[in-house]
């Protein structure tokens, strides 16, 4: 940043000048900012980065006679007066806050409402049933009866609320074999009770541990050694071919007909294994394993009362066993009949082993948080429907959150004043990976898509957005350093970003908080411009912004499509950028960041927008095509940005709009160079344009009976002030301008009435008029460019301005040969 001229005191306070190069700008969006920093004495605490870090000139213009404009399919296309100059309304922050997990869950009717066993609830460990209690055959309820609690037990919930802490697991046991008993559909209803009538067969294999037995009756059964073990879920004893379940419901296979034979009369080891052998085909073969469903429903249709069974969609597996639960290590518990059958997550947690009914906000909550405890993913299922209507936090340790591609229905309740998220990374997350799903968002207005703040190494890639109105993608360091993150290969469907979605809606935003030195622009409706203006300023970061890398992004609408505020050593690569005011922006300190192979277009202002002490970018072999632009210039940079390099970029434009320029550099912005570029089209001031100051008074001086100066940002005199909306004639700029490089590049311009190549000098008296400044321009190489037609005024136009009580500026060109022109 260079010195500059001091400021008479209380200049600060004057009318701000006007916006540097940006497009017409809505008048109500204006509205809403004044008012904004006139009453609200907090804003500085809650407003977002993203508004407090964009000192973004406005994306249009003020003054010029608006023009028809033809409709284009897609886009709404309108000109609008000349360039306007305000920064972003600020916006409530990204809160950053935990949400708590979440201990109950709307449970959907058909969990509690499916025909049941009518048989005596089961013994529980808490209250075992009474030995004496004859033995009854079980039967069928009829459909209509609802789940039946055993006496002084309580009704499990489909969907277990309390989620127990991580515990150890038992080793692989098998069972002990029990007595023999009478053959019963369910005979795990029963206390396990020996029965001297009848005698006891030995049993070829261990049998299936009988659910629901009081662990003080049978110490040895491995399900009695669930609880406090290390070992992962019990392999031998969930693992048993022969105690399969057969499609009428009764236990199958080797133990089961040894014990129903018992109860008759004994055979013969040959007449045991042919009937063992019948039972098992008629339910299912030894070898094929659990049972598996799609969803616990279709679990729960078959009424299945098996040892264990897996839910799976293919992708993700959940495996419930019958008596695992929360005290003996289960995360989740549901019921199913008369039988408690439960689950630990290993891997990840999976929403299919939860059951929800329309609104599954609370359940991805309380899975989030389950994972951030025991440092698991989180994978969503193509089975299960999901509609979020409030926040959902991800909390810390979270591995990932997998959506499978899943489509999430967002139907949020939020405000301008009050906005909100659908996903939002609490505060010092680090580590997670989101993946795979769309978000609709057609029924959320003022709702982010995705949010982080103060984050590190964090990965978004293969998201959807459609139906966005808002934001989608919003990160800010703000309360800490935002590092290392990655936004790859996502797609989001925005609003077409014209004047009236300013300050709201942006697809991608990137932001920082501010260390303002002092609080005199506190309460501005533009702070960042209004300080640069009054003293050639701004703010540095609080925090580190760094290594954020966003690419392979298909982006549709947003004022802005990727949009940075304080970024550095950053890239944004081969995205394509479409329907905004401005495809990308780096403002406010971006520094050493790289733009390359992106395919940008339509936008109404600038396709490449580099502002506000933003140092040494570089813009790179990006494809730029528009029919819409009639704003700032394509690729530009301004207010005190320094070093840039533009090169190897192609840009056309087409149709019958025209932005100001195509390439342009402006006030402060030294070292900046534009080479081997290819730039095709029509430019409504010049082709290129160069100014050291934007000053009303010196740009219509010295025109030698010209009634305007056509040519500059402030052709018209003066520009509407993005403060309070009075008429300044001063918009930044405090000295000369130094080292602009426009070289070897292939122009071929298509306006007759405009120069290719404009260079304008001139001096000012500041914000106030107290200062002396002036704007010089040295070392301006323009060579060995190839100019294809006619299509242009003349080559190159000079301007230099002087005012009476500060004299005259002056250019001082390296090479002023332009290049050479070719009539095809």
């Amino acid at each position: 940043m260079r010195p500059r001229p001091l400021s008479i005191k209380g200049a600060a306070a004057a009318i701000a000048a006007c916006l540097f190069l940006t497009g017409c700008e809505d008048p109500n969006a204006q509205q809403q900012t004044a008012p904004q920093a006139r009453g609200n004495q907090e804003e500085a605490a809650t407003s977002t980065p993203t508004s407090q870090q964009e000192p973004e000139p406005r994306a249009y213009a003020v003054q010029q006679p608006a023009q028809a404009v033809p409709d284009s399919p897609g886009l709404h296309r309108r000109m609008e007066p000349h360039f306007e100059e305000s920064e972003l309304p600020q916006t409530p922050r990204i809160s950053g806050k935990e949400v708590p997990m979440p201990q109950n869950f709307p449970v959907p009717v058909a969990a509690v409402e499916q025909p049941q066993d009518t048989a005596p609830e089961p013994a529980t460990q808490q209250e075992p049933a009474s030995p004496q209690q004859p033995e009854q055959p079980v039967a069928p309820a009829a459909p209509e009866n609802p789940v039946q609690q055993g006496p002084a037990v309580e009704q499990p919930s489909a969907v277990e609320p309390n989620v127990v802490e991580s515990q150890q697991q038992p080793p692989n046991q098998p069972s002990v074999p029990e007595p023999n008993q009478p053959q019963q559909p369910q005979q795990s209803q029963q206390p396990q009770q020996p029965q001297p009538q009848q005698p006891q067969q030995q049993q070829p294999a261990p049998g299936p541990a009988q659910p629901n037995q009081p662990q003080q009756s049978q110490p040895q059964q491995s399900d009695s050694d669930l609880d406090g073990l290390d070992e992962p879920l019990p392999d031998v004893d969930l693992e048993e071919p022969e105690g399969t379940v057969g499609e009428d419901g009764e236990e199958s296979g080797t133990s089961k007909s040894n014990t129903s034979e018992s109860s008759t009369t004994a055979k013969s080891k040959t007449s045991e294994s042919k009937t063992s052998a019948t039972k098992s085909t008629e339910s299912k073969k030894p070898d094929e394993g659990p049972r598996k469903f799609a969803t616990i429903a279709e679990a729960r249709k078959a009424n299945v009362a098996d040892r264990e069974f897996l839910v799976t969609d293919g992708a993700a597996t959940v495996r419930f066993v019958r008596d695992l639960t929360k005290d003996k290590g289960a995360d989740l518990e549901i019921q199913i009949g008369n039988s408690i059958y439960g689950t630990k997550f290993e891997e990840e947690v999976s929403l299919l082993a939860y059951e929800f009914a329309d609104d599954a906000t609370d359940v991805i909550q309380h899975a989030l948080g389950l994972a951030g405890e025991r440092n698991l993913g989180v994978s969503l299922s193509p089975n299960q429907r999901y509609v979020i209507t409030k926040r959902v936090s991800i909390p810390k340790n979270v591995k990932y959150f997998d959506g499978h591609g899943v489509s999430i229905d967002v139907n949020t309740e939020a405000s301008q004043d009050s906005p909100t998220s659908t996903f939002e990374f609490v505060r010092g997350a680090s580590g997670t990976t989101i993946r795979n799903f769309t978000i609709d968002l057609s029924d959320a207005k003022f709702t982010r898509g995705i949010a982080a703040v103060a984050v590190t190494d964090i990965t978004i890639t293969g998201v959807t957005m459609t139906g966005l109105s808002y934001r989608g993608i919003e990160l800010a360091a703000d309360g800490g350093d935002l590092k290392n993150i990655r936004v790859e290969n996502n797609r989001i469907e925005n609003i077409v970003g014209e004047k009236e979605t300013k300050g709201q809606v942006i697809s991608i935003s990137v932001n920082s908080e501010r260390n303002d030195p002092d609080d005199r622009f506190k309460n501005s409706a533009s702070p960042i411009w209004d300080r640069y203006v009054t003293d050639g300023t701004v703010s540095p970061n609080r925090y580190e912004n760094s290594n954020i890398s966003i690419v392979g992004n298909y982006i549709h609408g947003g004022y802005y499509g990727i949009s940075f505020s304080g970024v550095s050593d950053s890239v944004i690569r081969d995205n394509e950028v479409t329907a905004n005011t401005r495809n990308i922006s780096m403002q406010n300190n971006c520094n050493n960041n790289v733009v390359e192979h992106n395919s940008l277009s339509n936008s109404y202002s600038s396709s490449v927008h580099i502002a506000y002490n933003s140092n040494g970018n570089e813009v790179l072999n990006n494809t730029v095509r528009t029919e819409v632009s009639h704003g700032q210039a394509l690729l530009q940079a301004y207010q005190d940005s320094d070093r840039n390099t533009f090169r190897g970029n192609s840009v056309t434009v087409v149709g019958e709009q025209q932005p100001s320029w195509l390439l342009y550099v402006g006030t402060d912005s030294d070292d900046n160079v534009f080479v081997n570029n290819t730039i095709d089209g029509a430019a409504r001031r010049a082709v290129v344009g160069i100014e050291s100051i934007w000053d009303g008074r010196s740009a219509e001086s010295n025109l030698n009976g010209a009634p305007t100066n056509l040519h500059s940002y402030m052709s018209n005199g003066t520009i509407e002030s993005p403060v309070d909306k009075s008429k300044v004639t001063y918009g930044g700029g405090r000295g000369p301008l130094r080292n602009v490089t426009v070289e070897d590049n292939v122009f071929t311009p298509r306006n007759a009435n405009t120069p290719l190549v404009y260079v304008g000098a001139e001096v000012t008296g500041g914000q106030v008029g107290n200062e002396r400044i002036v704007g010089d321009i040295h070392g301006v190489s323009l060579a060995n460019n190839t100019i294809v037609g006619n299509g242009c005024s003349e080559l190159l136009k000079t301007h230099t301005g002087g005012l009476p009580e500060i004299g005259e500026a002056k250019i001082i060109f390296q090479n002023d040969s332009v290049g050479e022109h070719k009539t095809n």
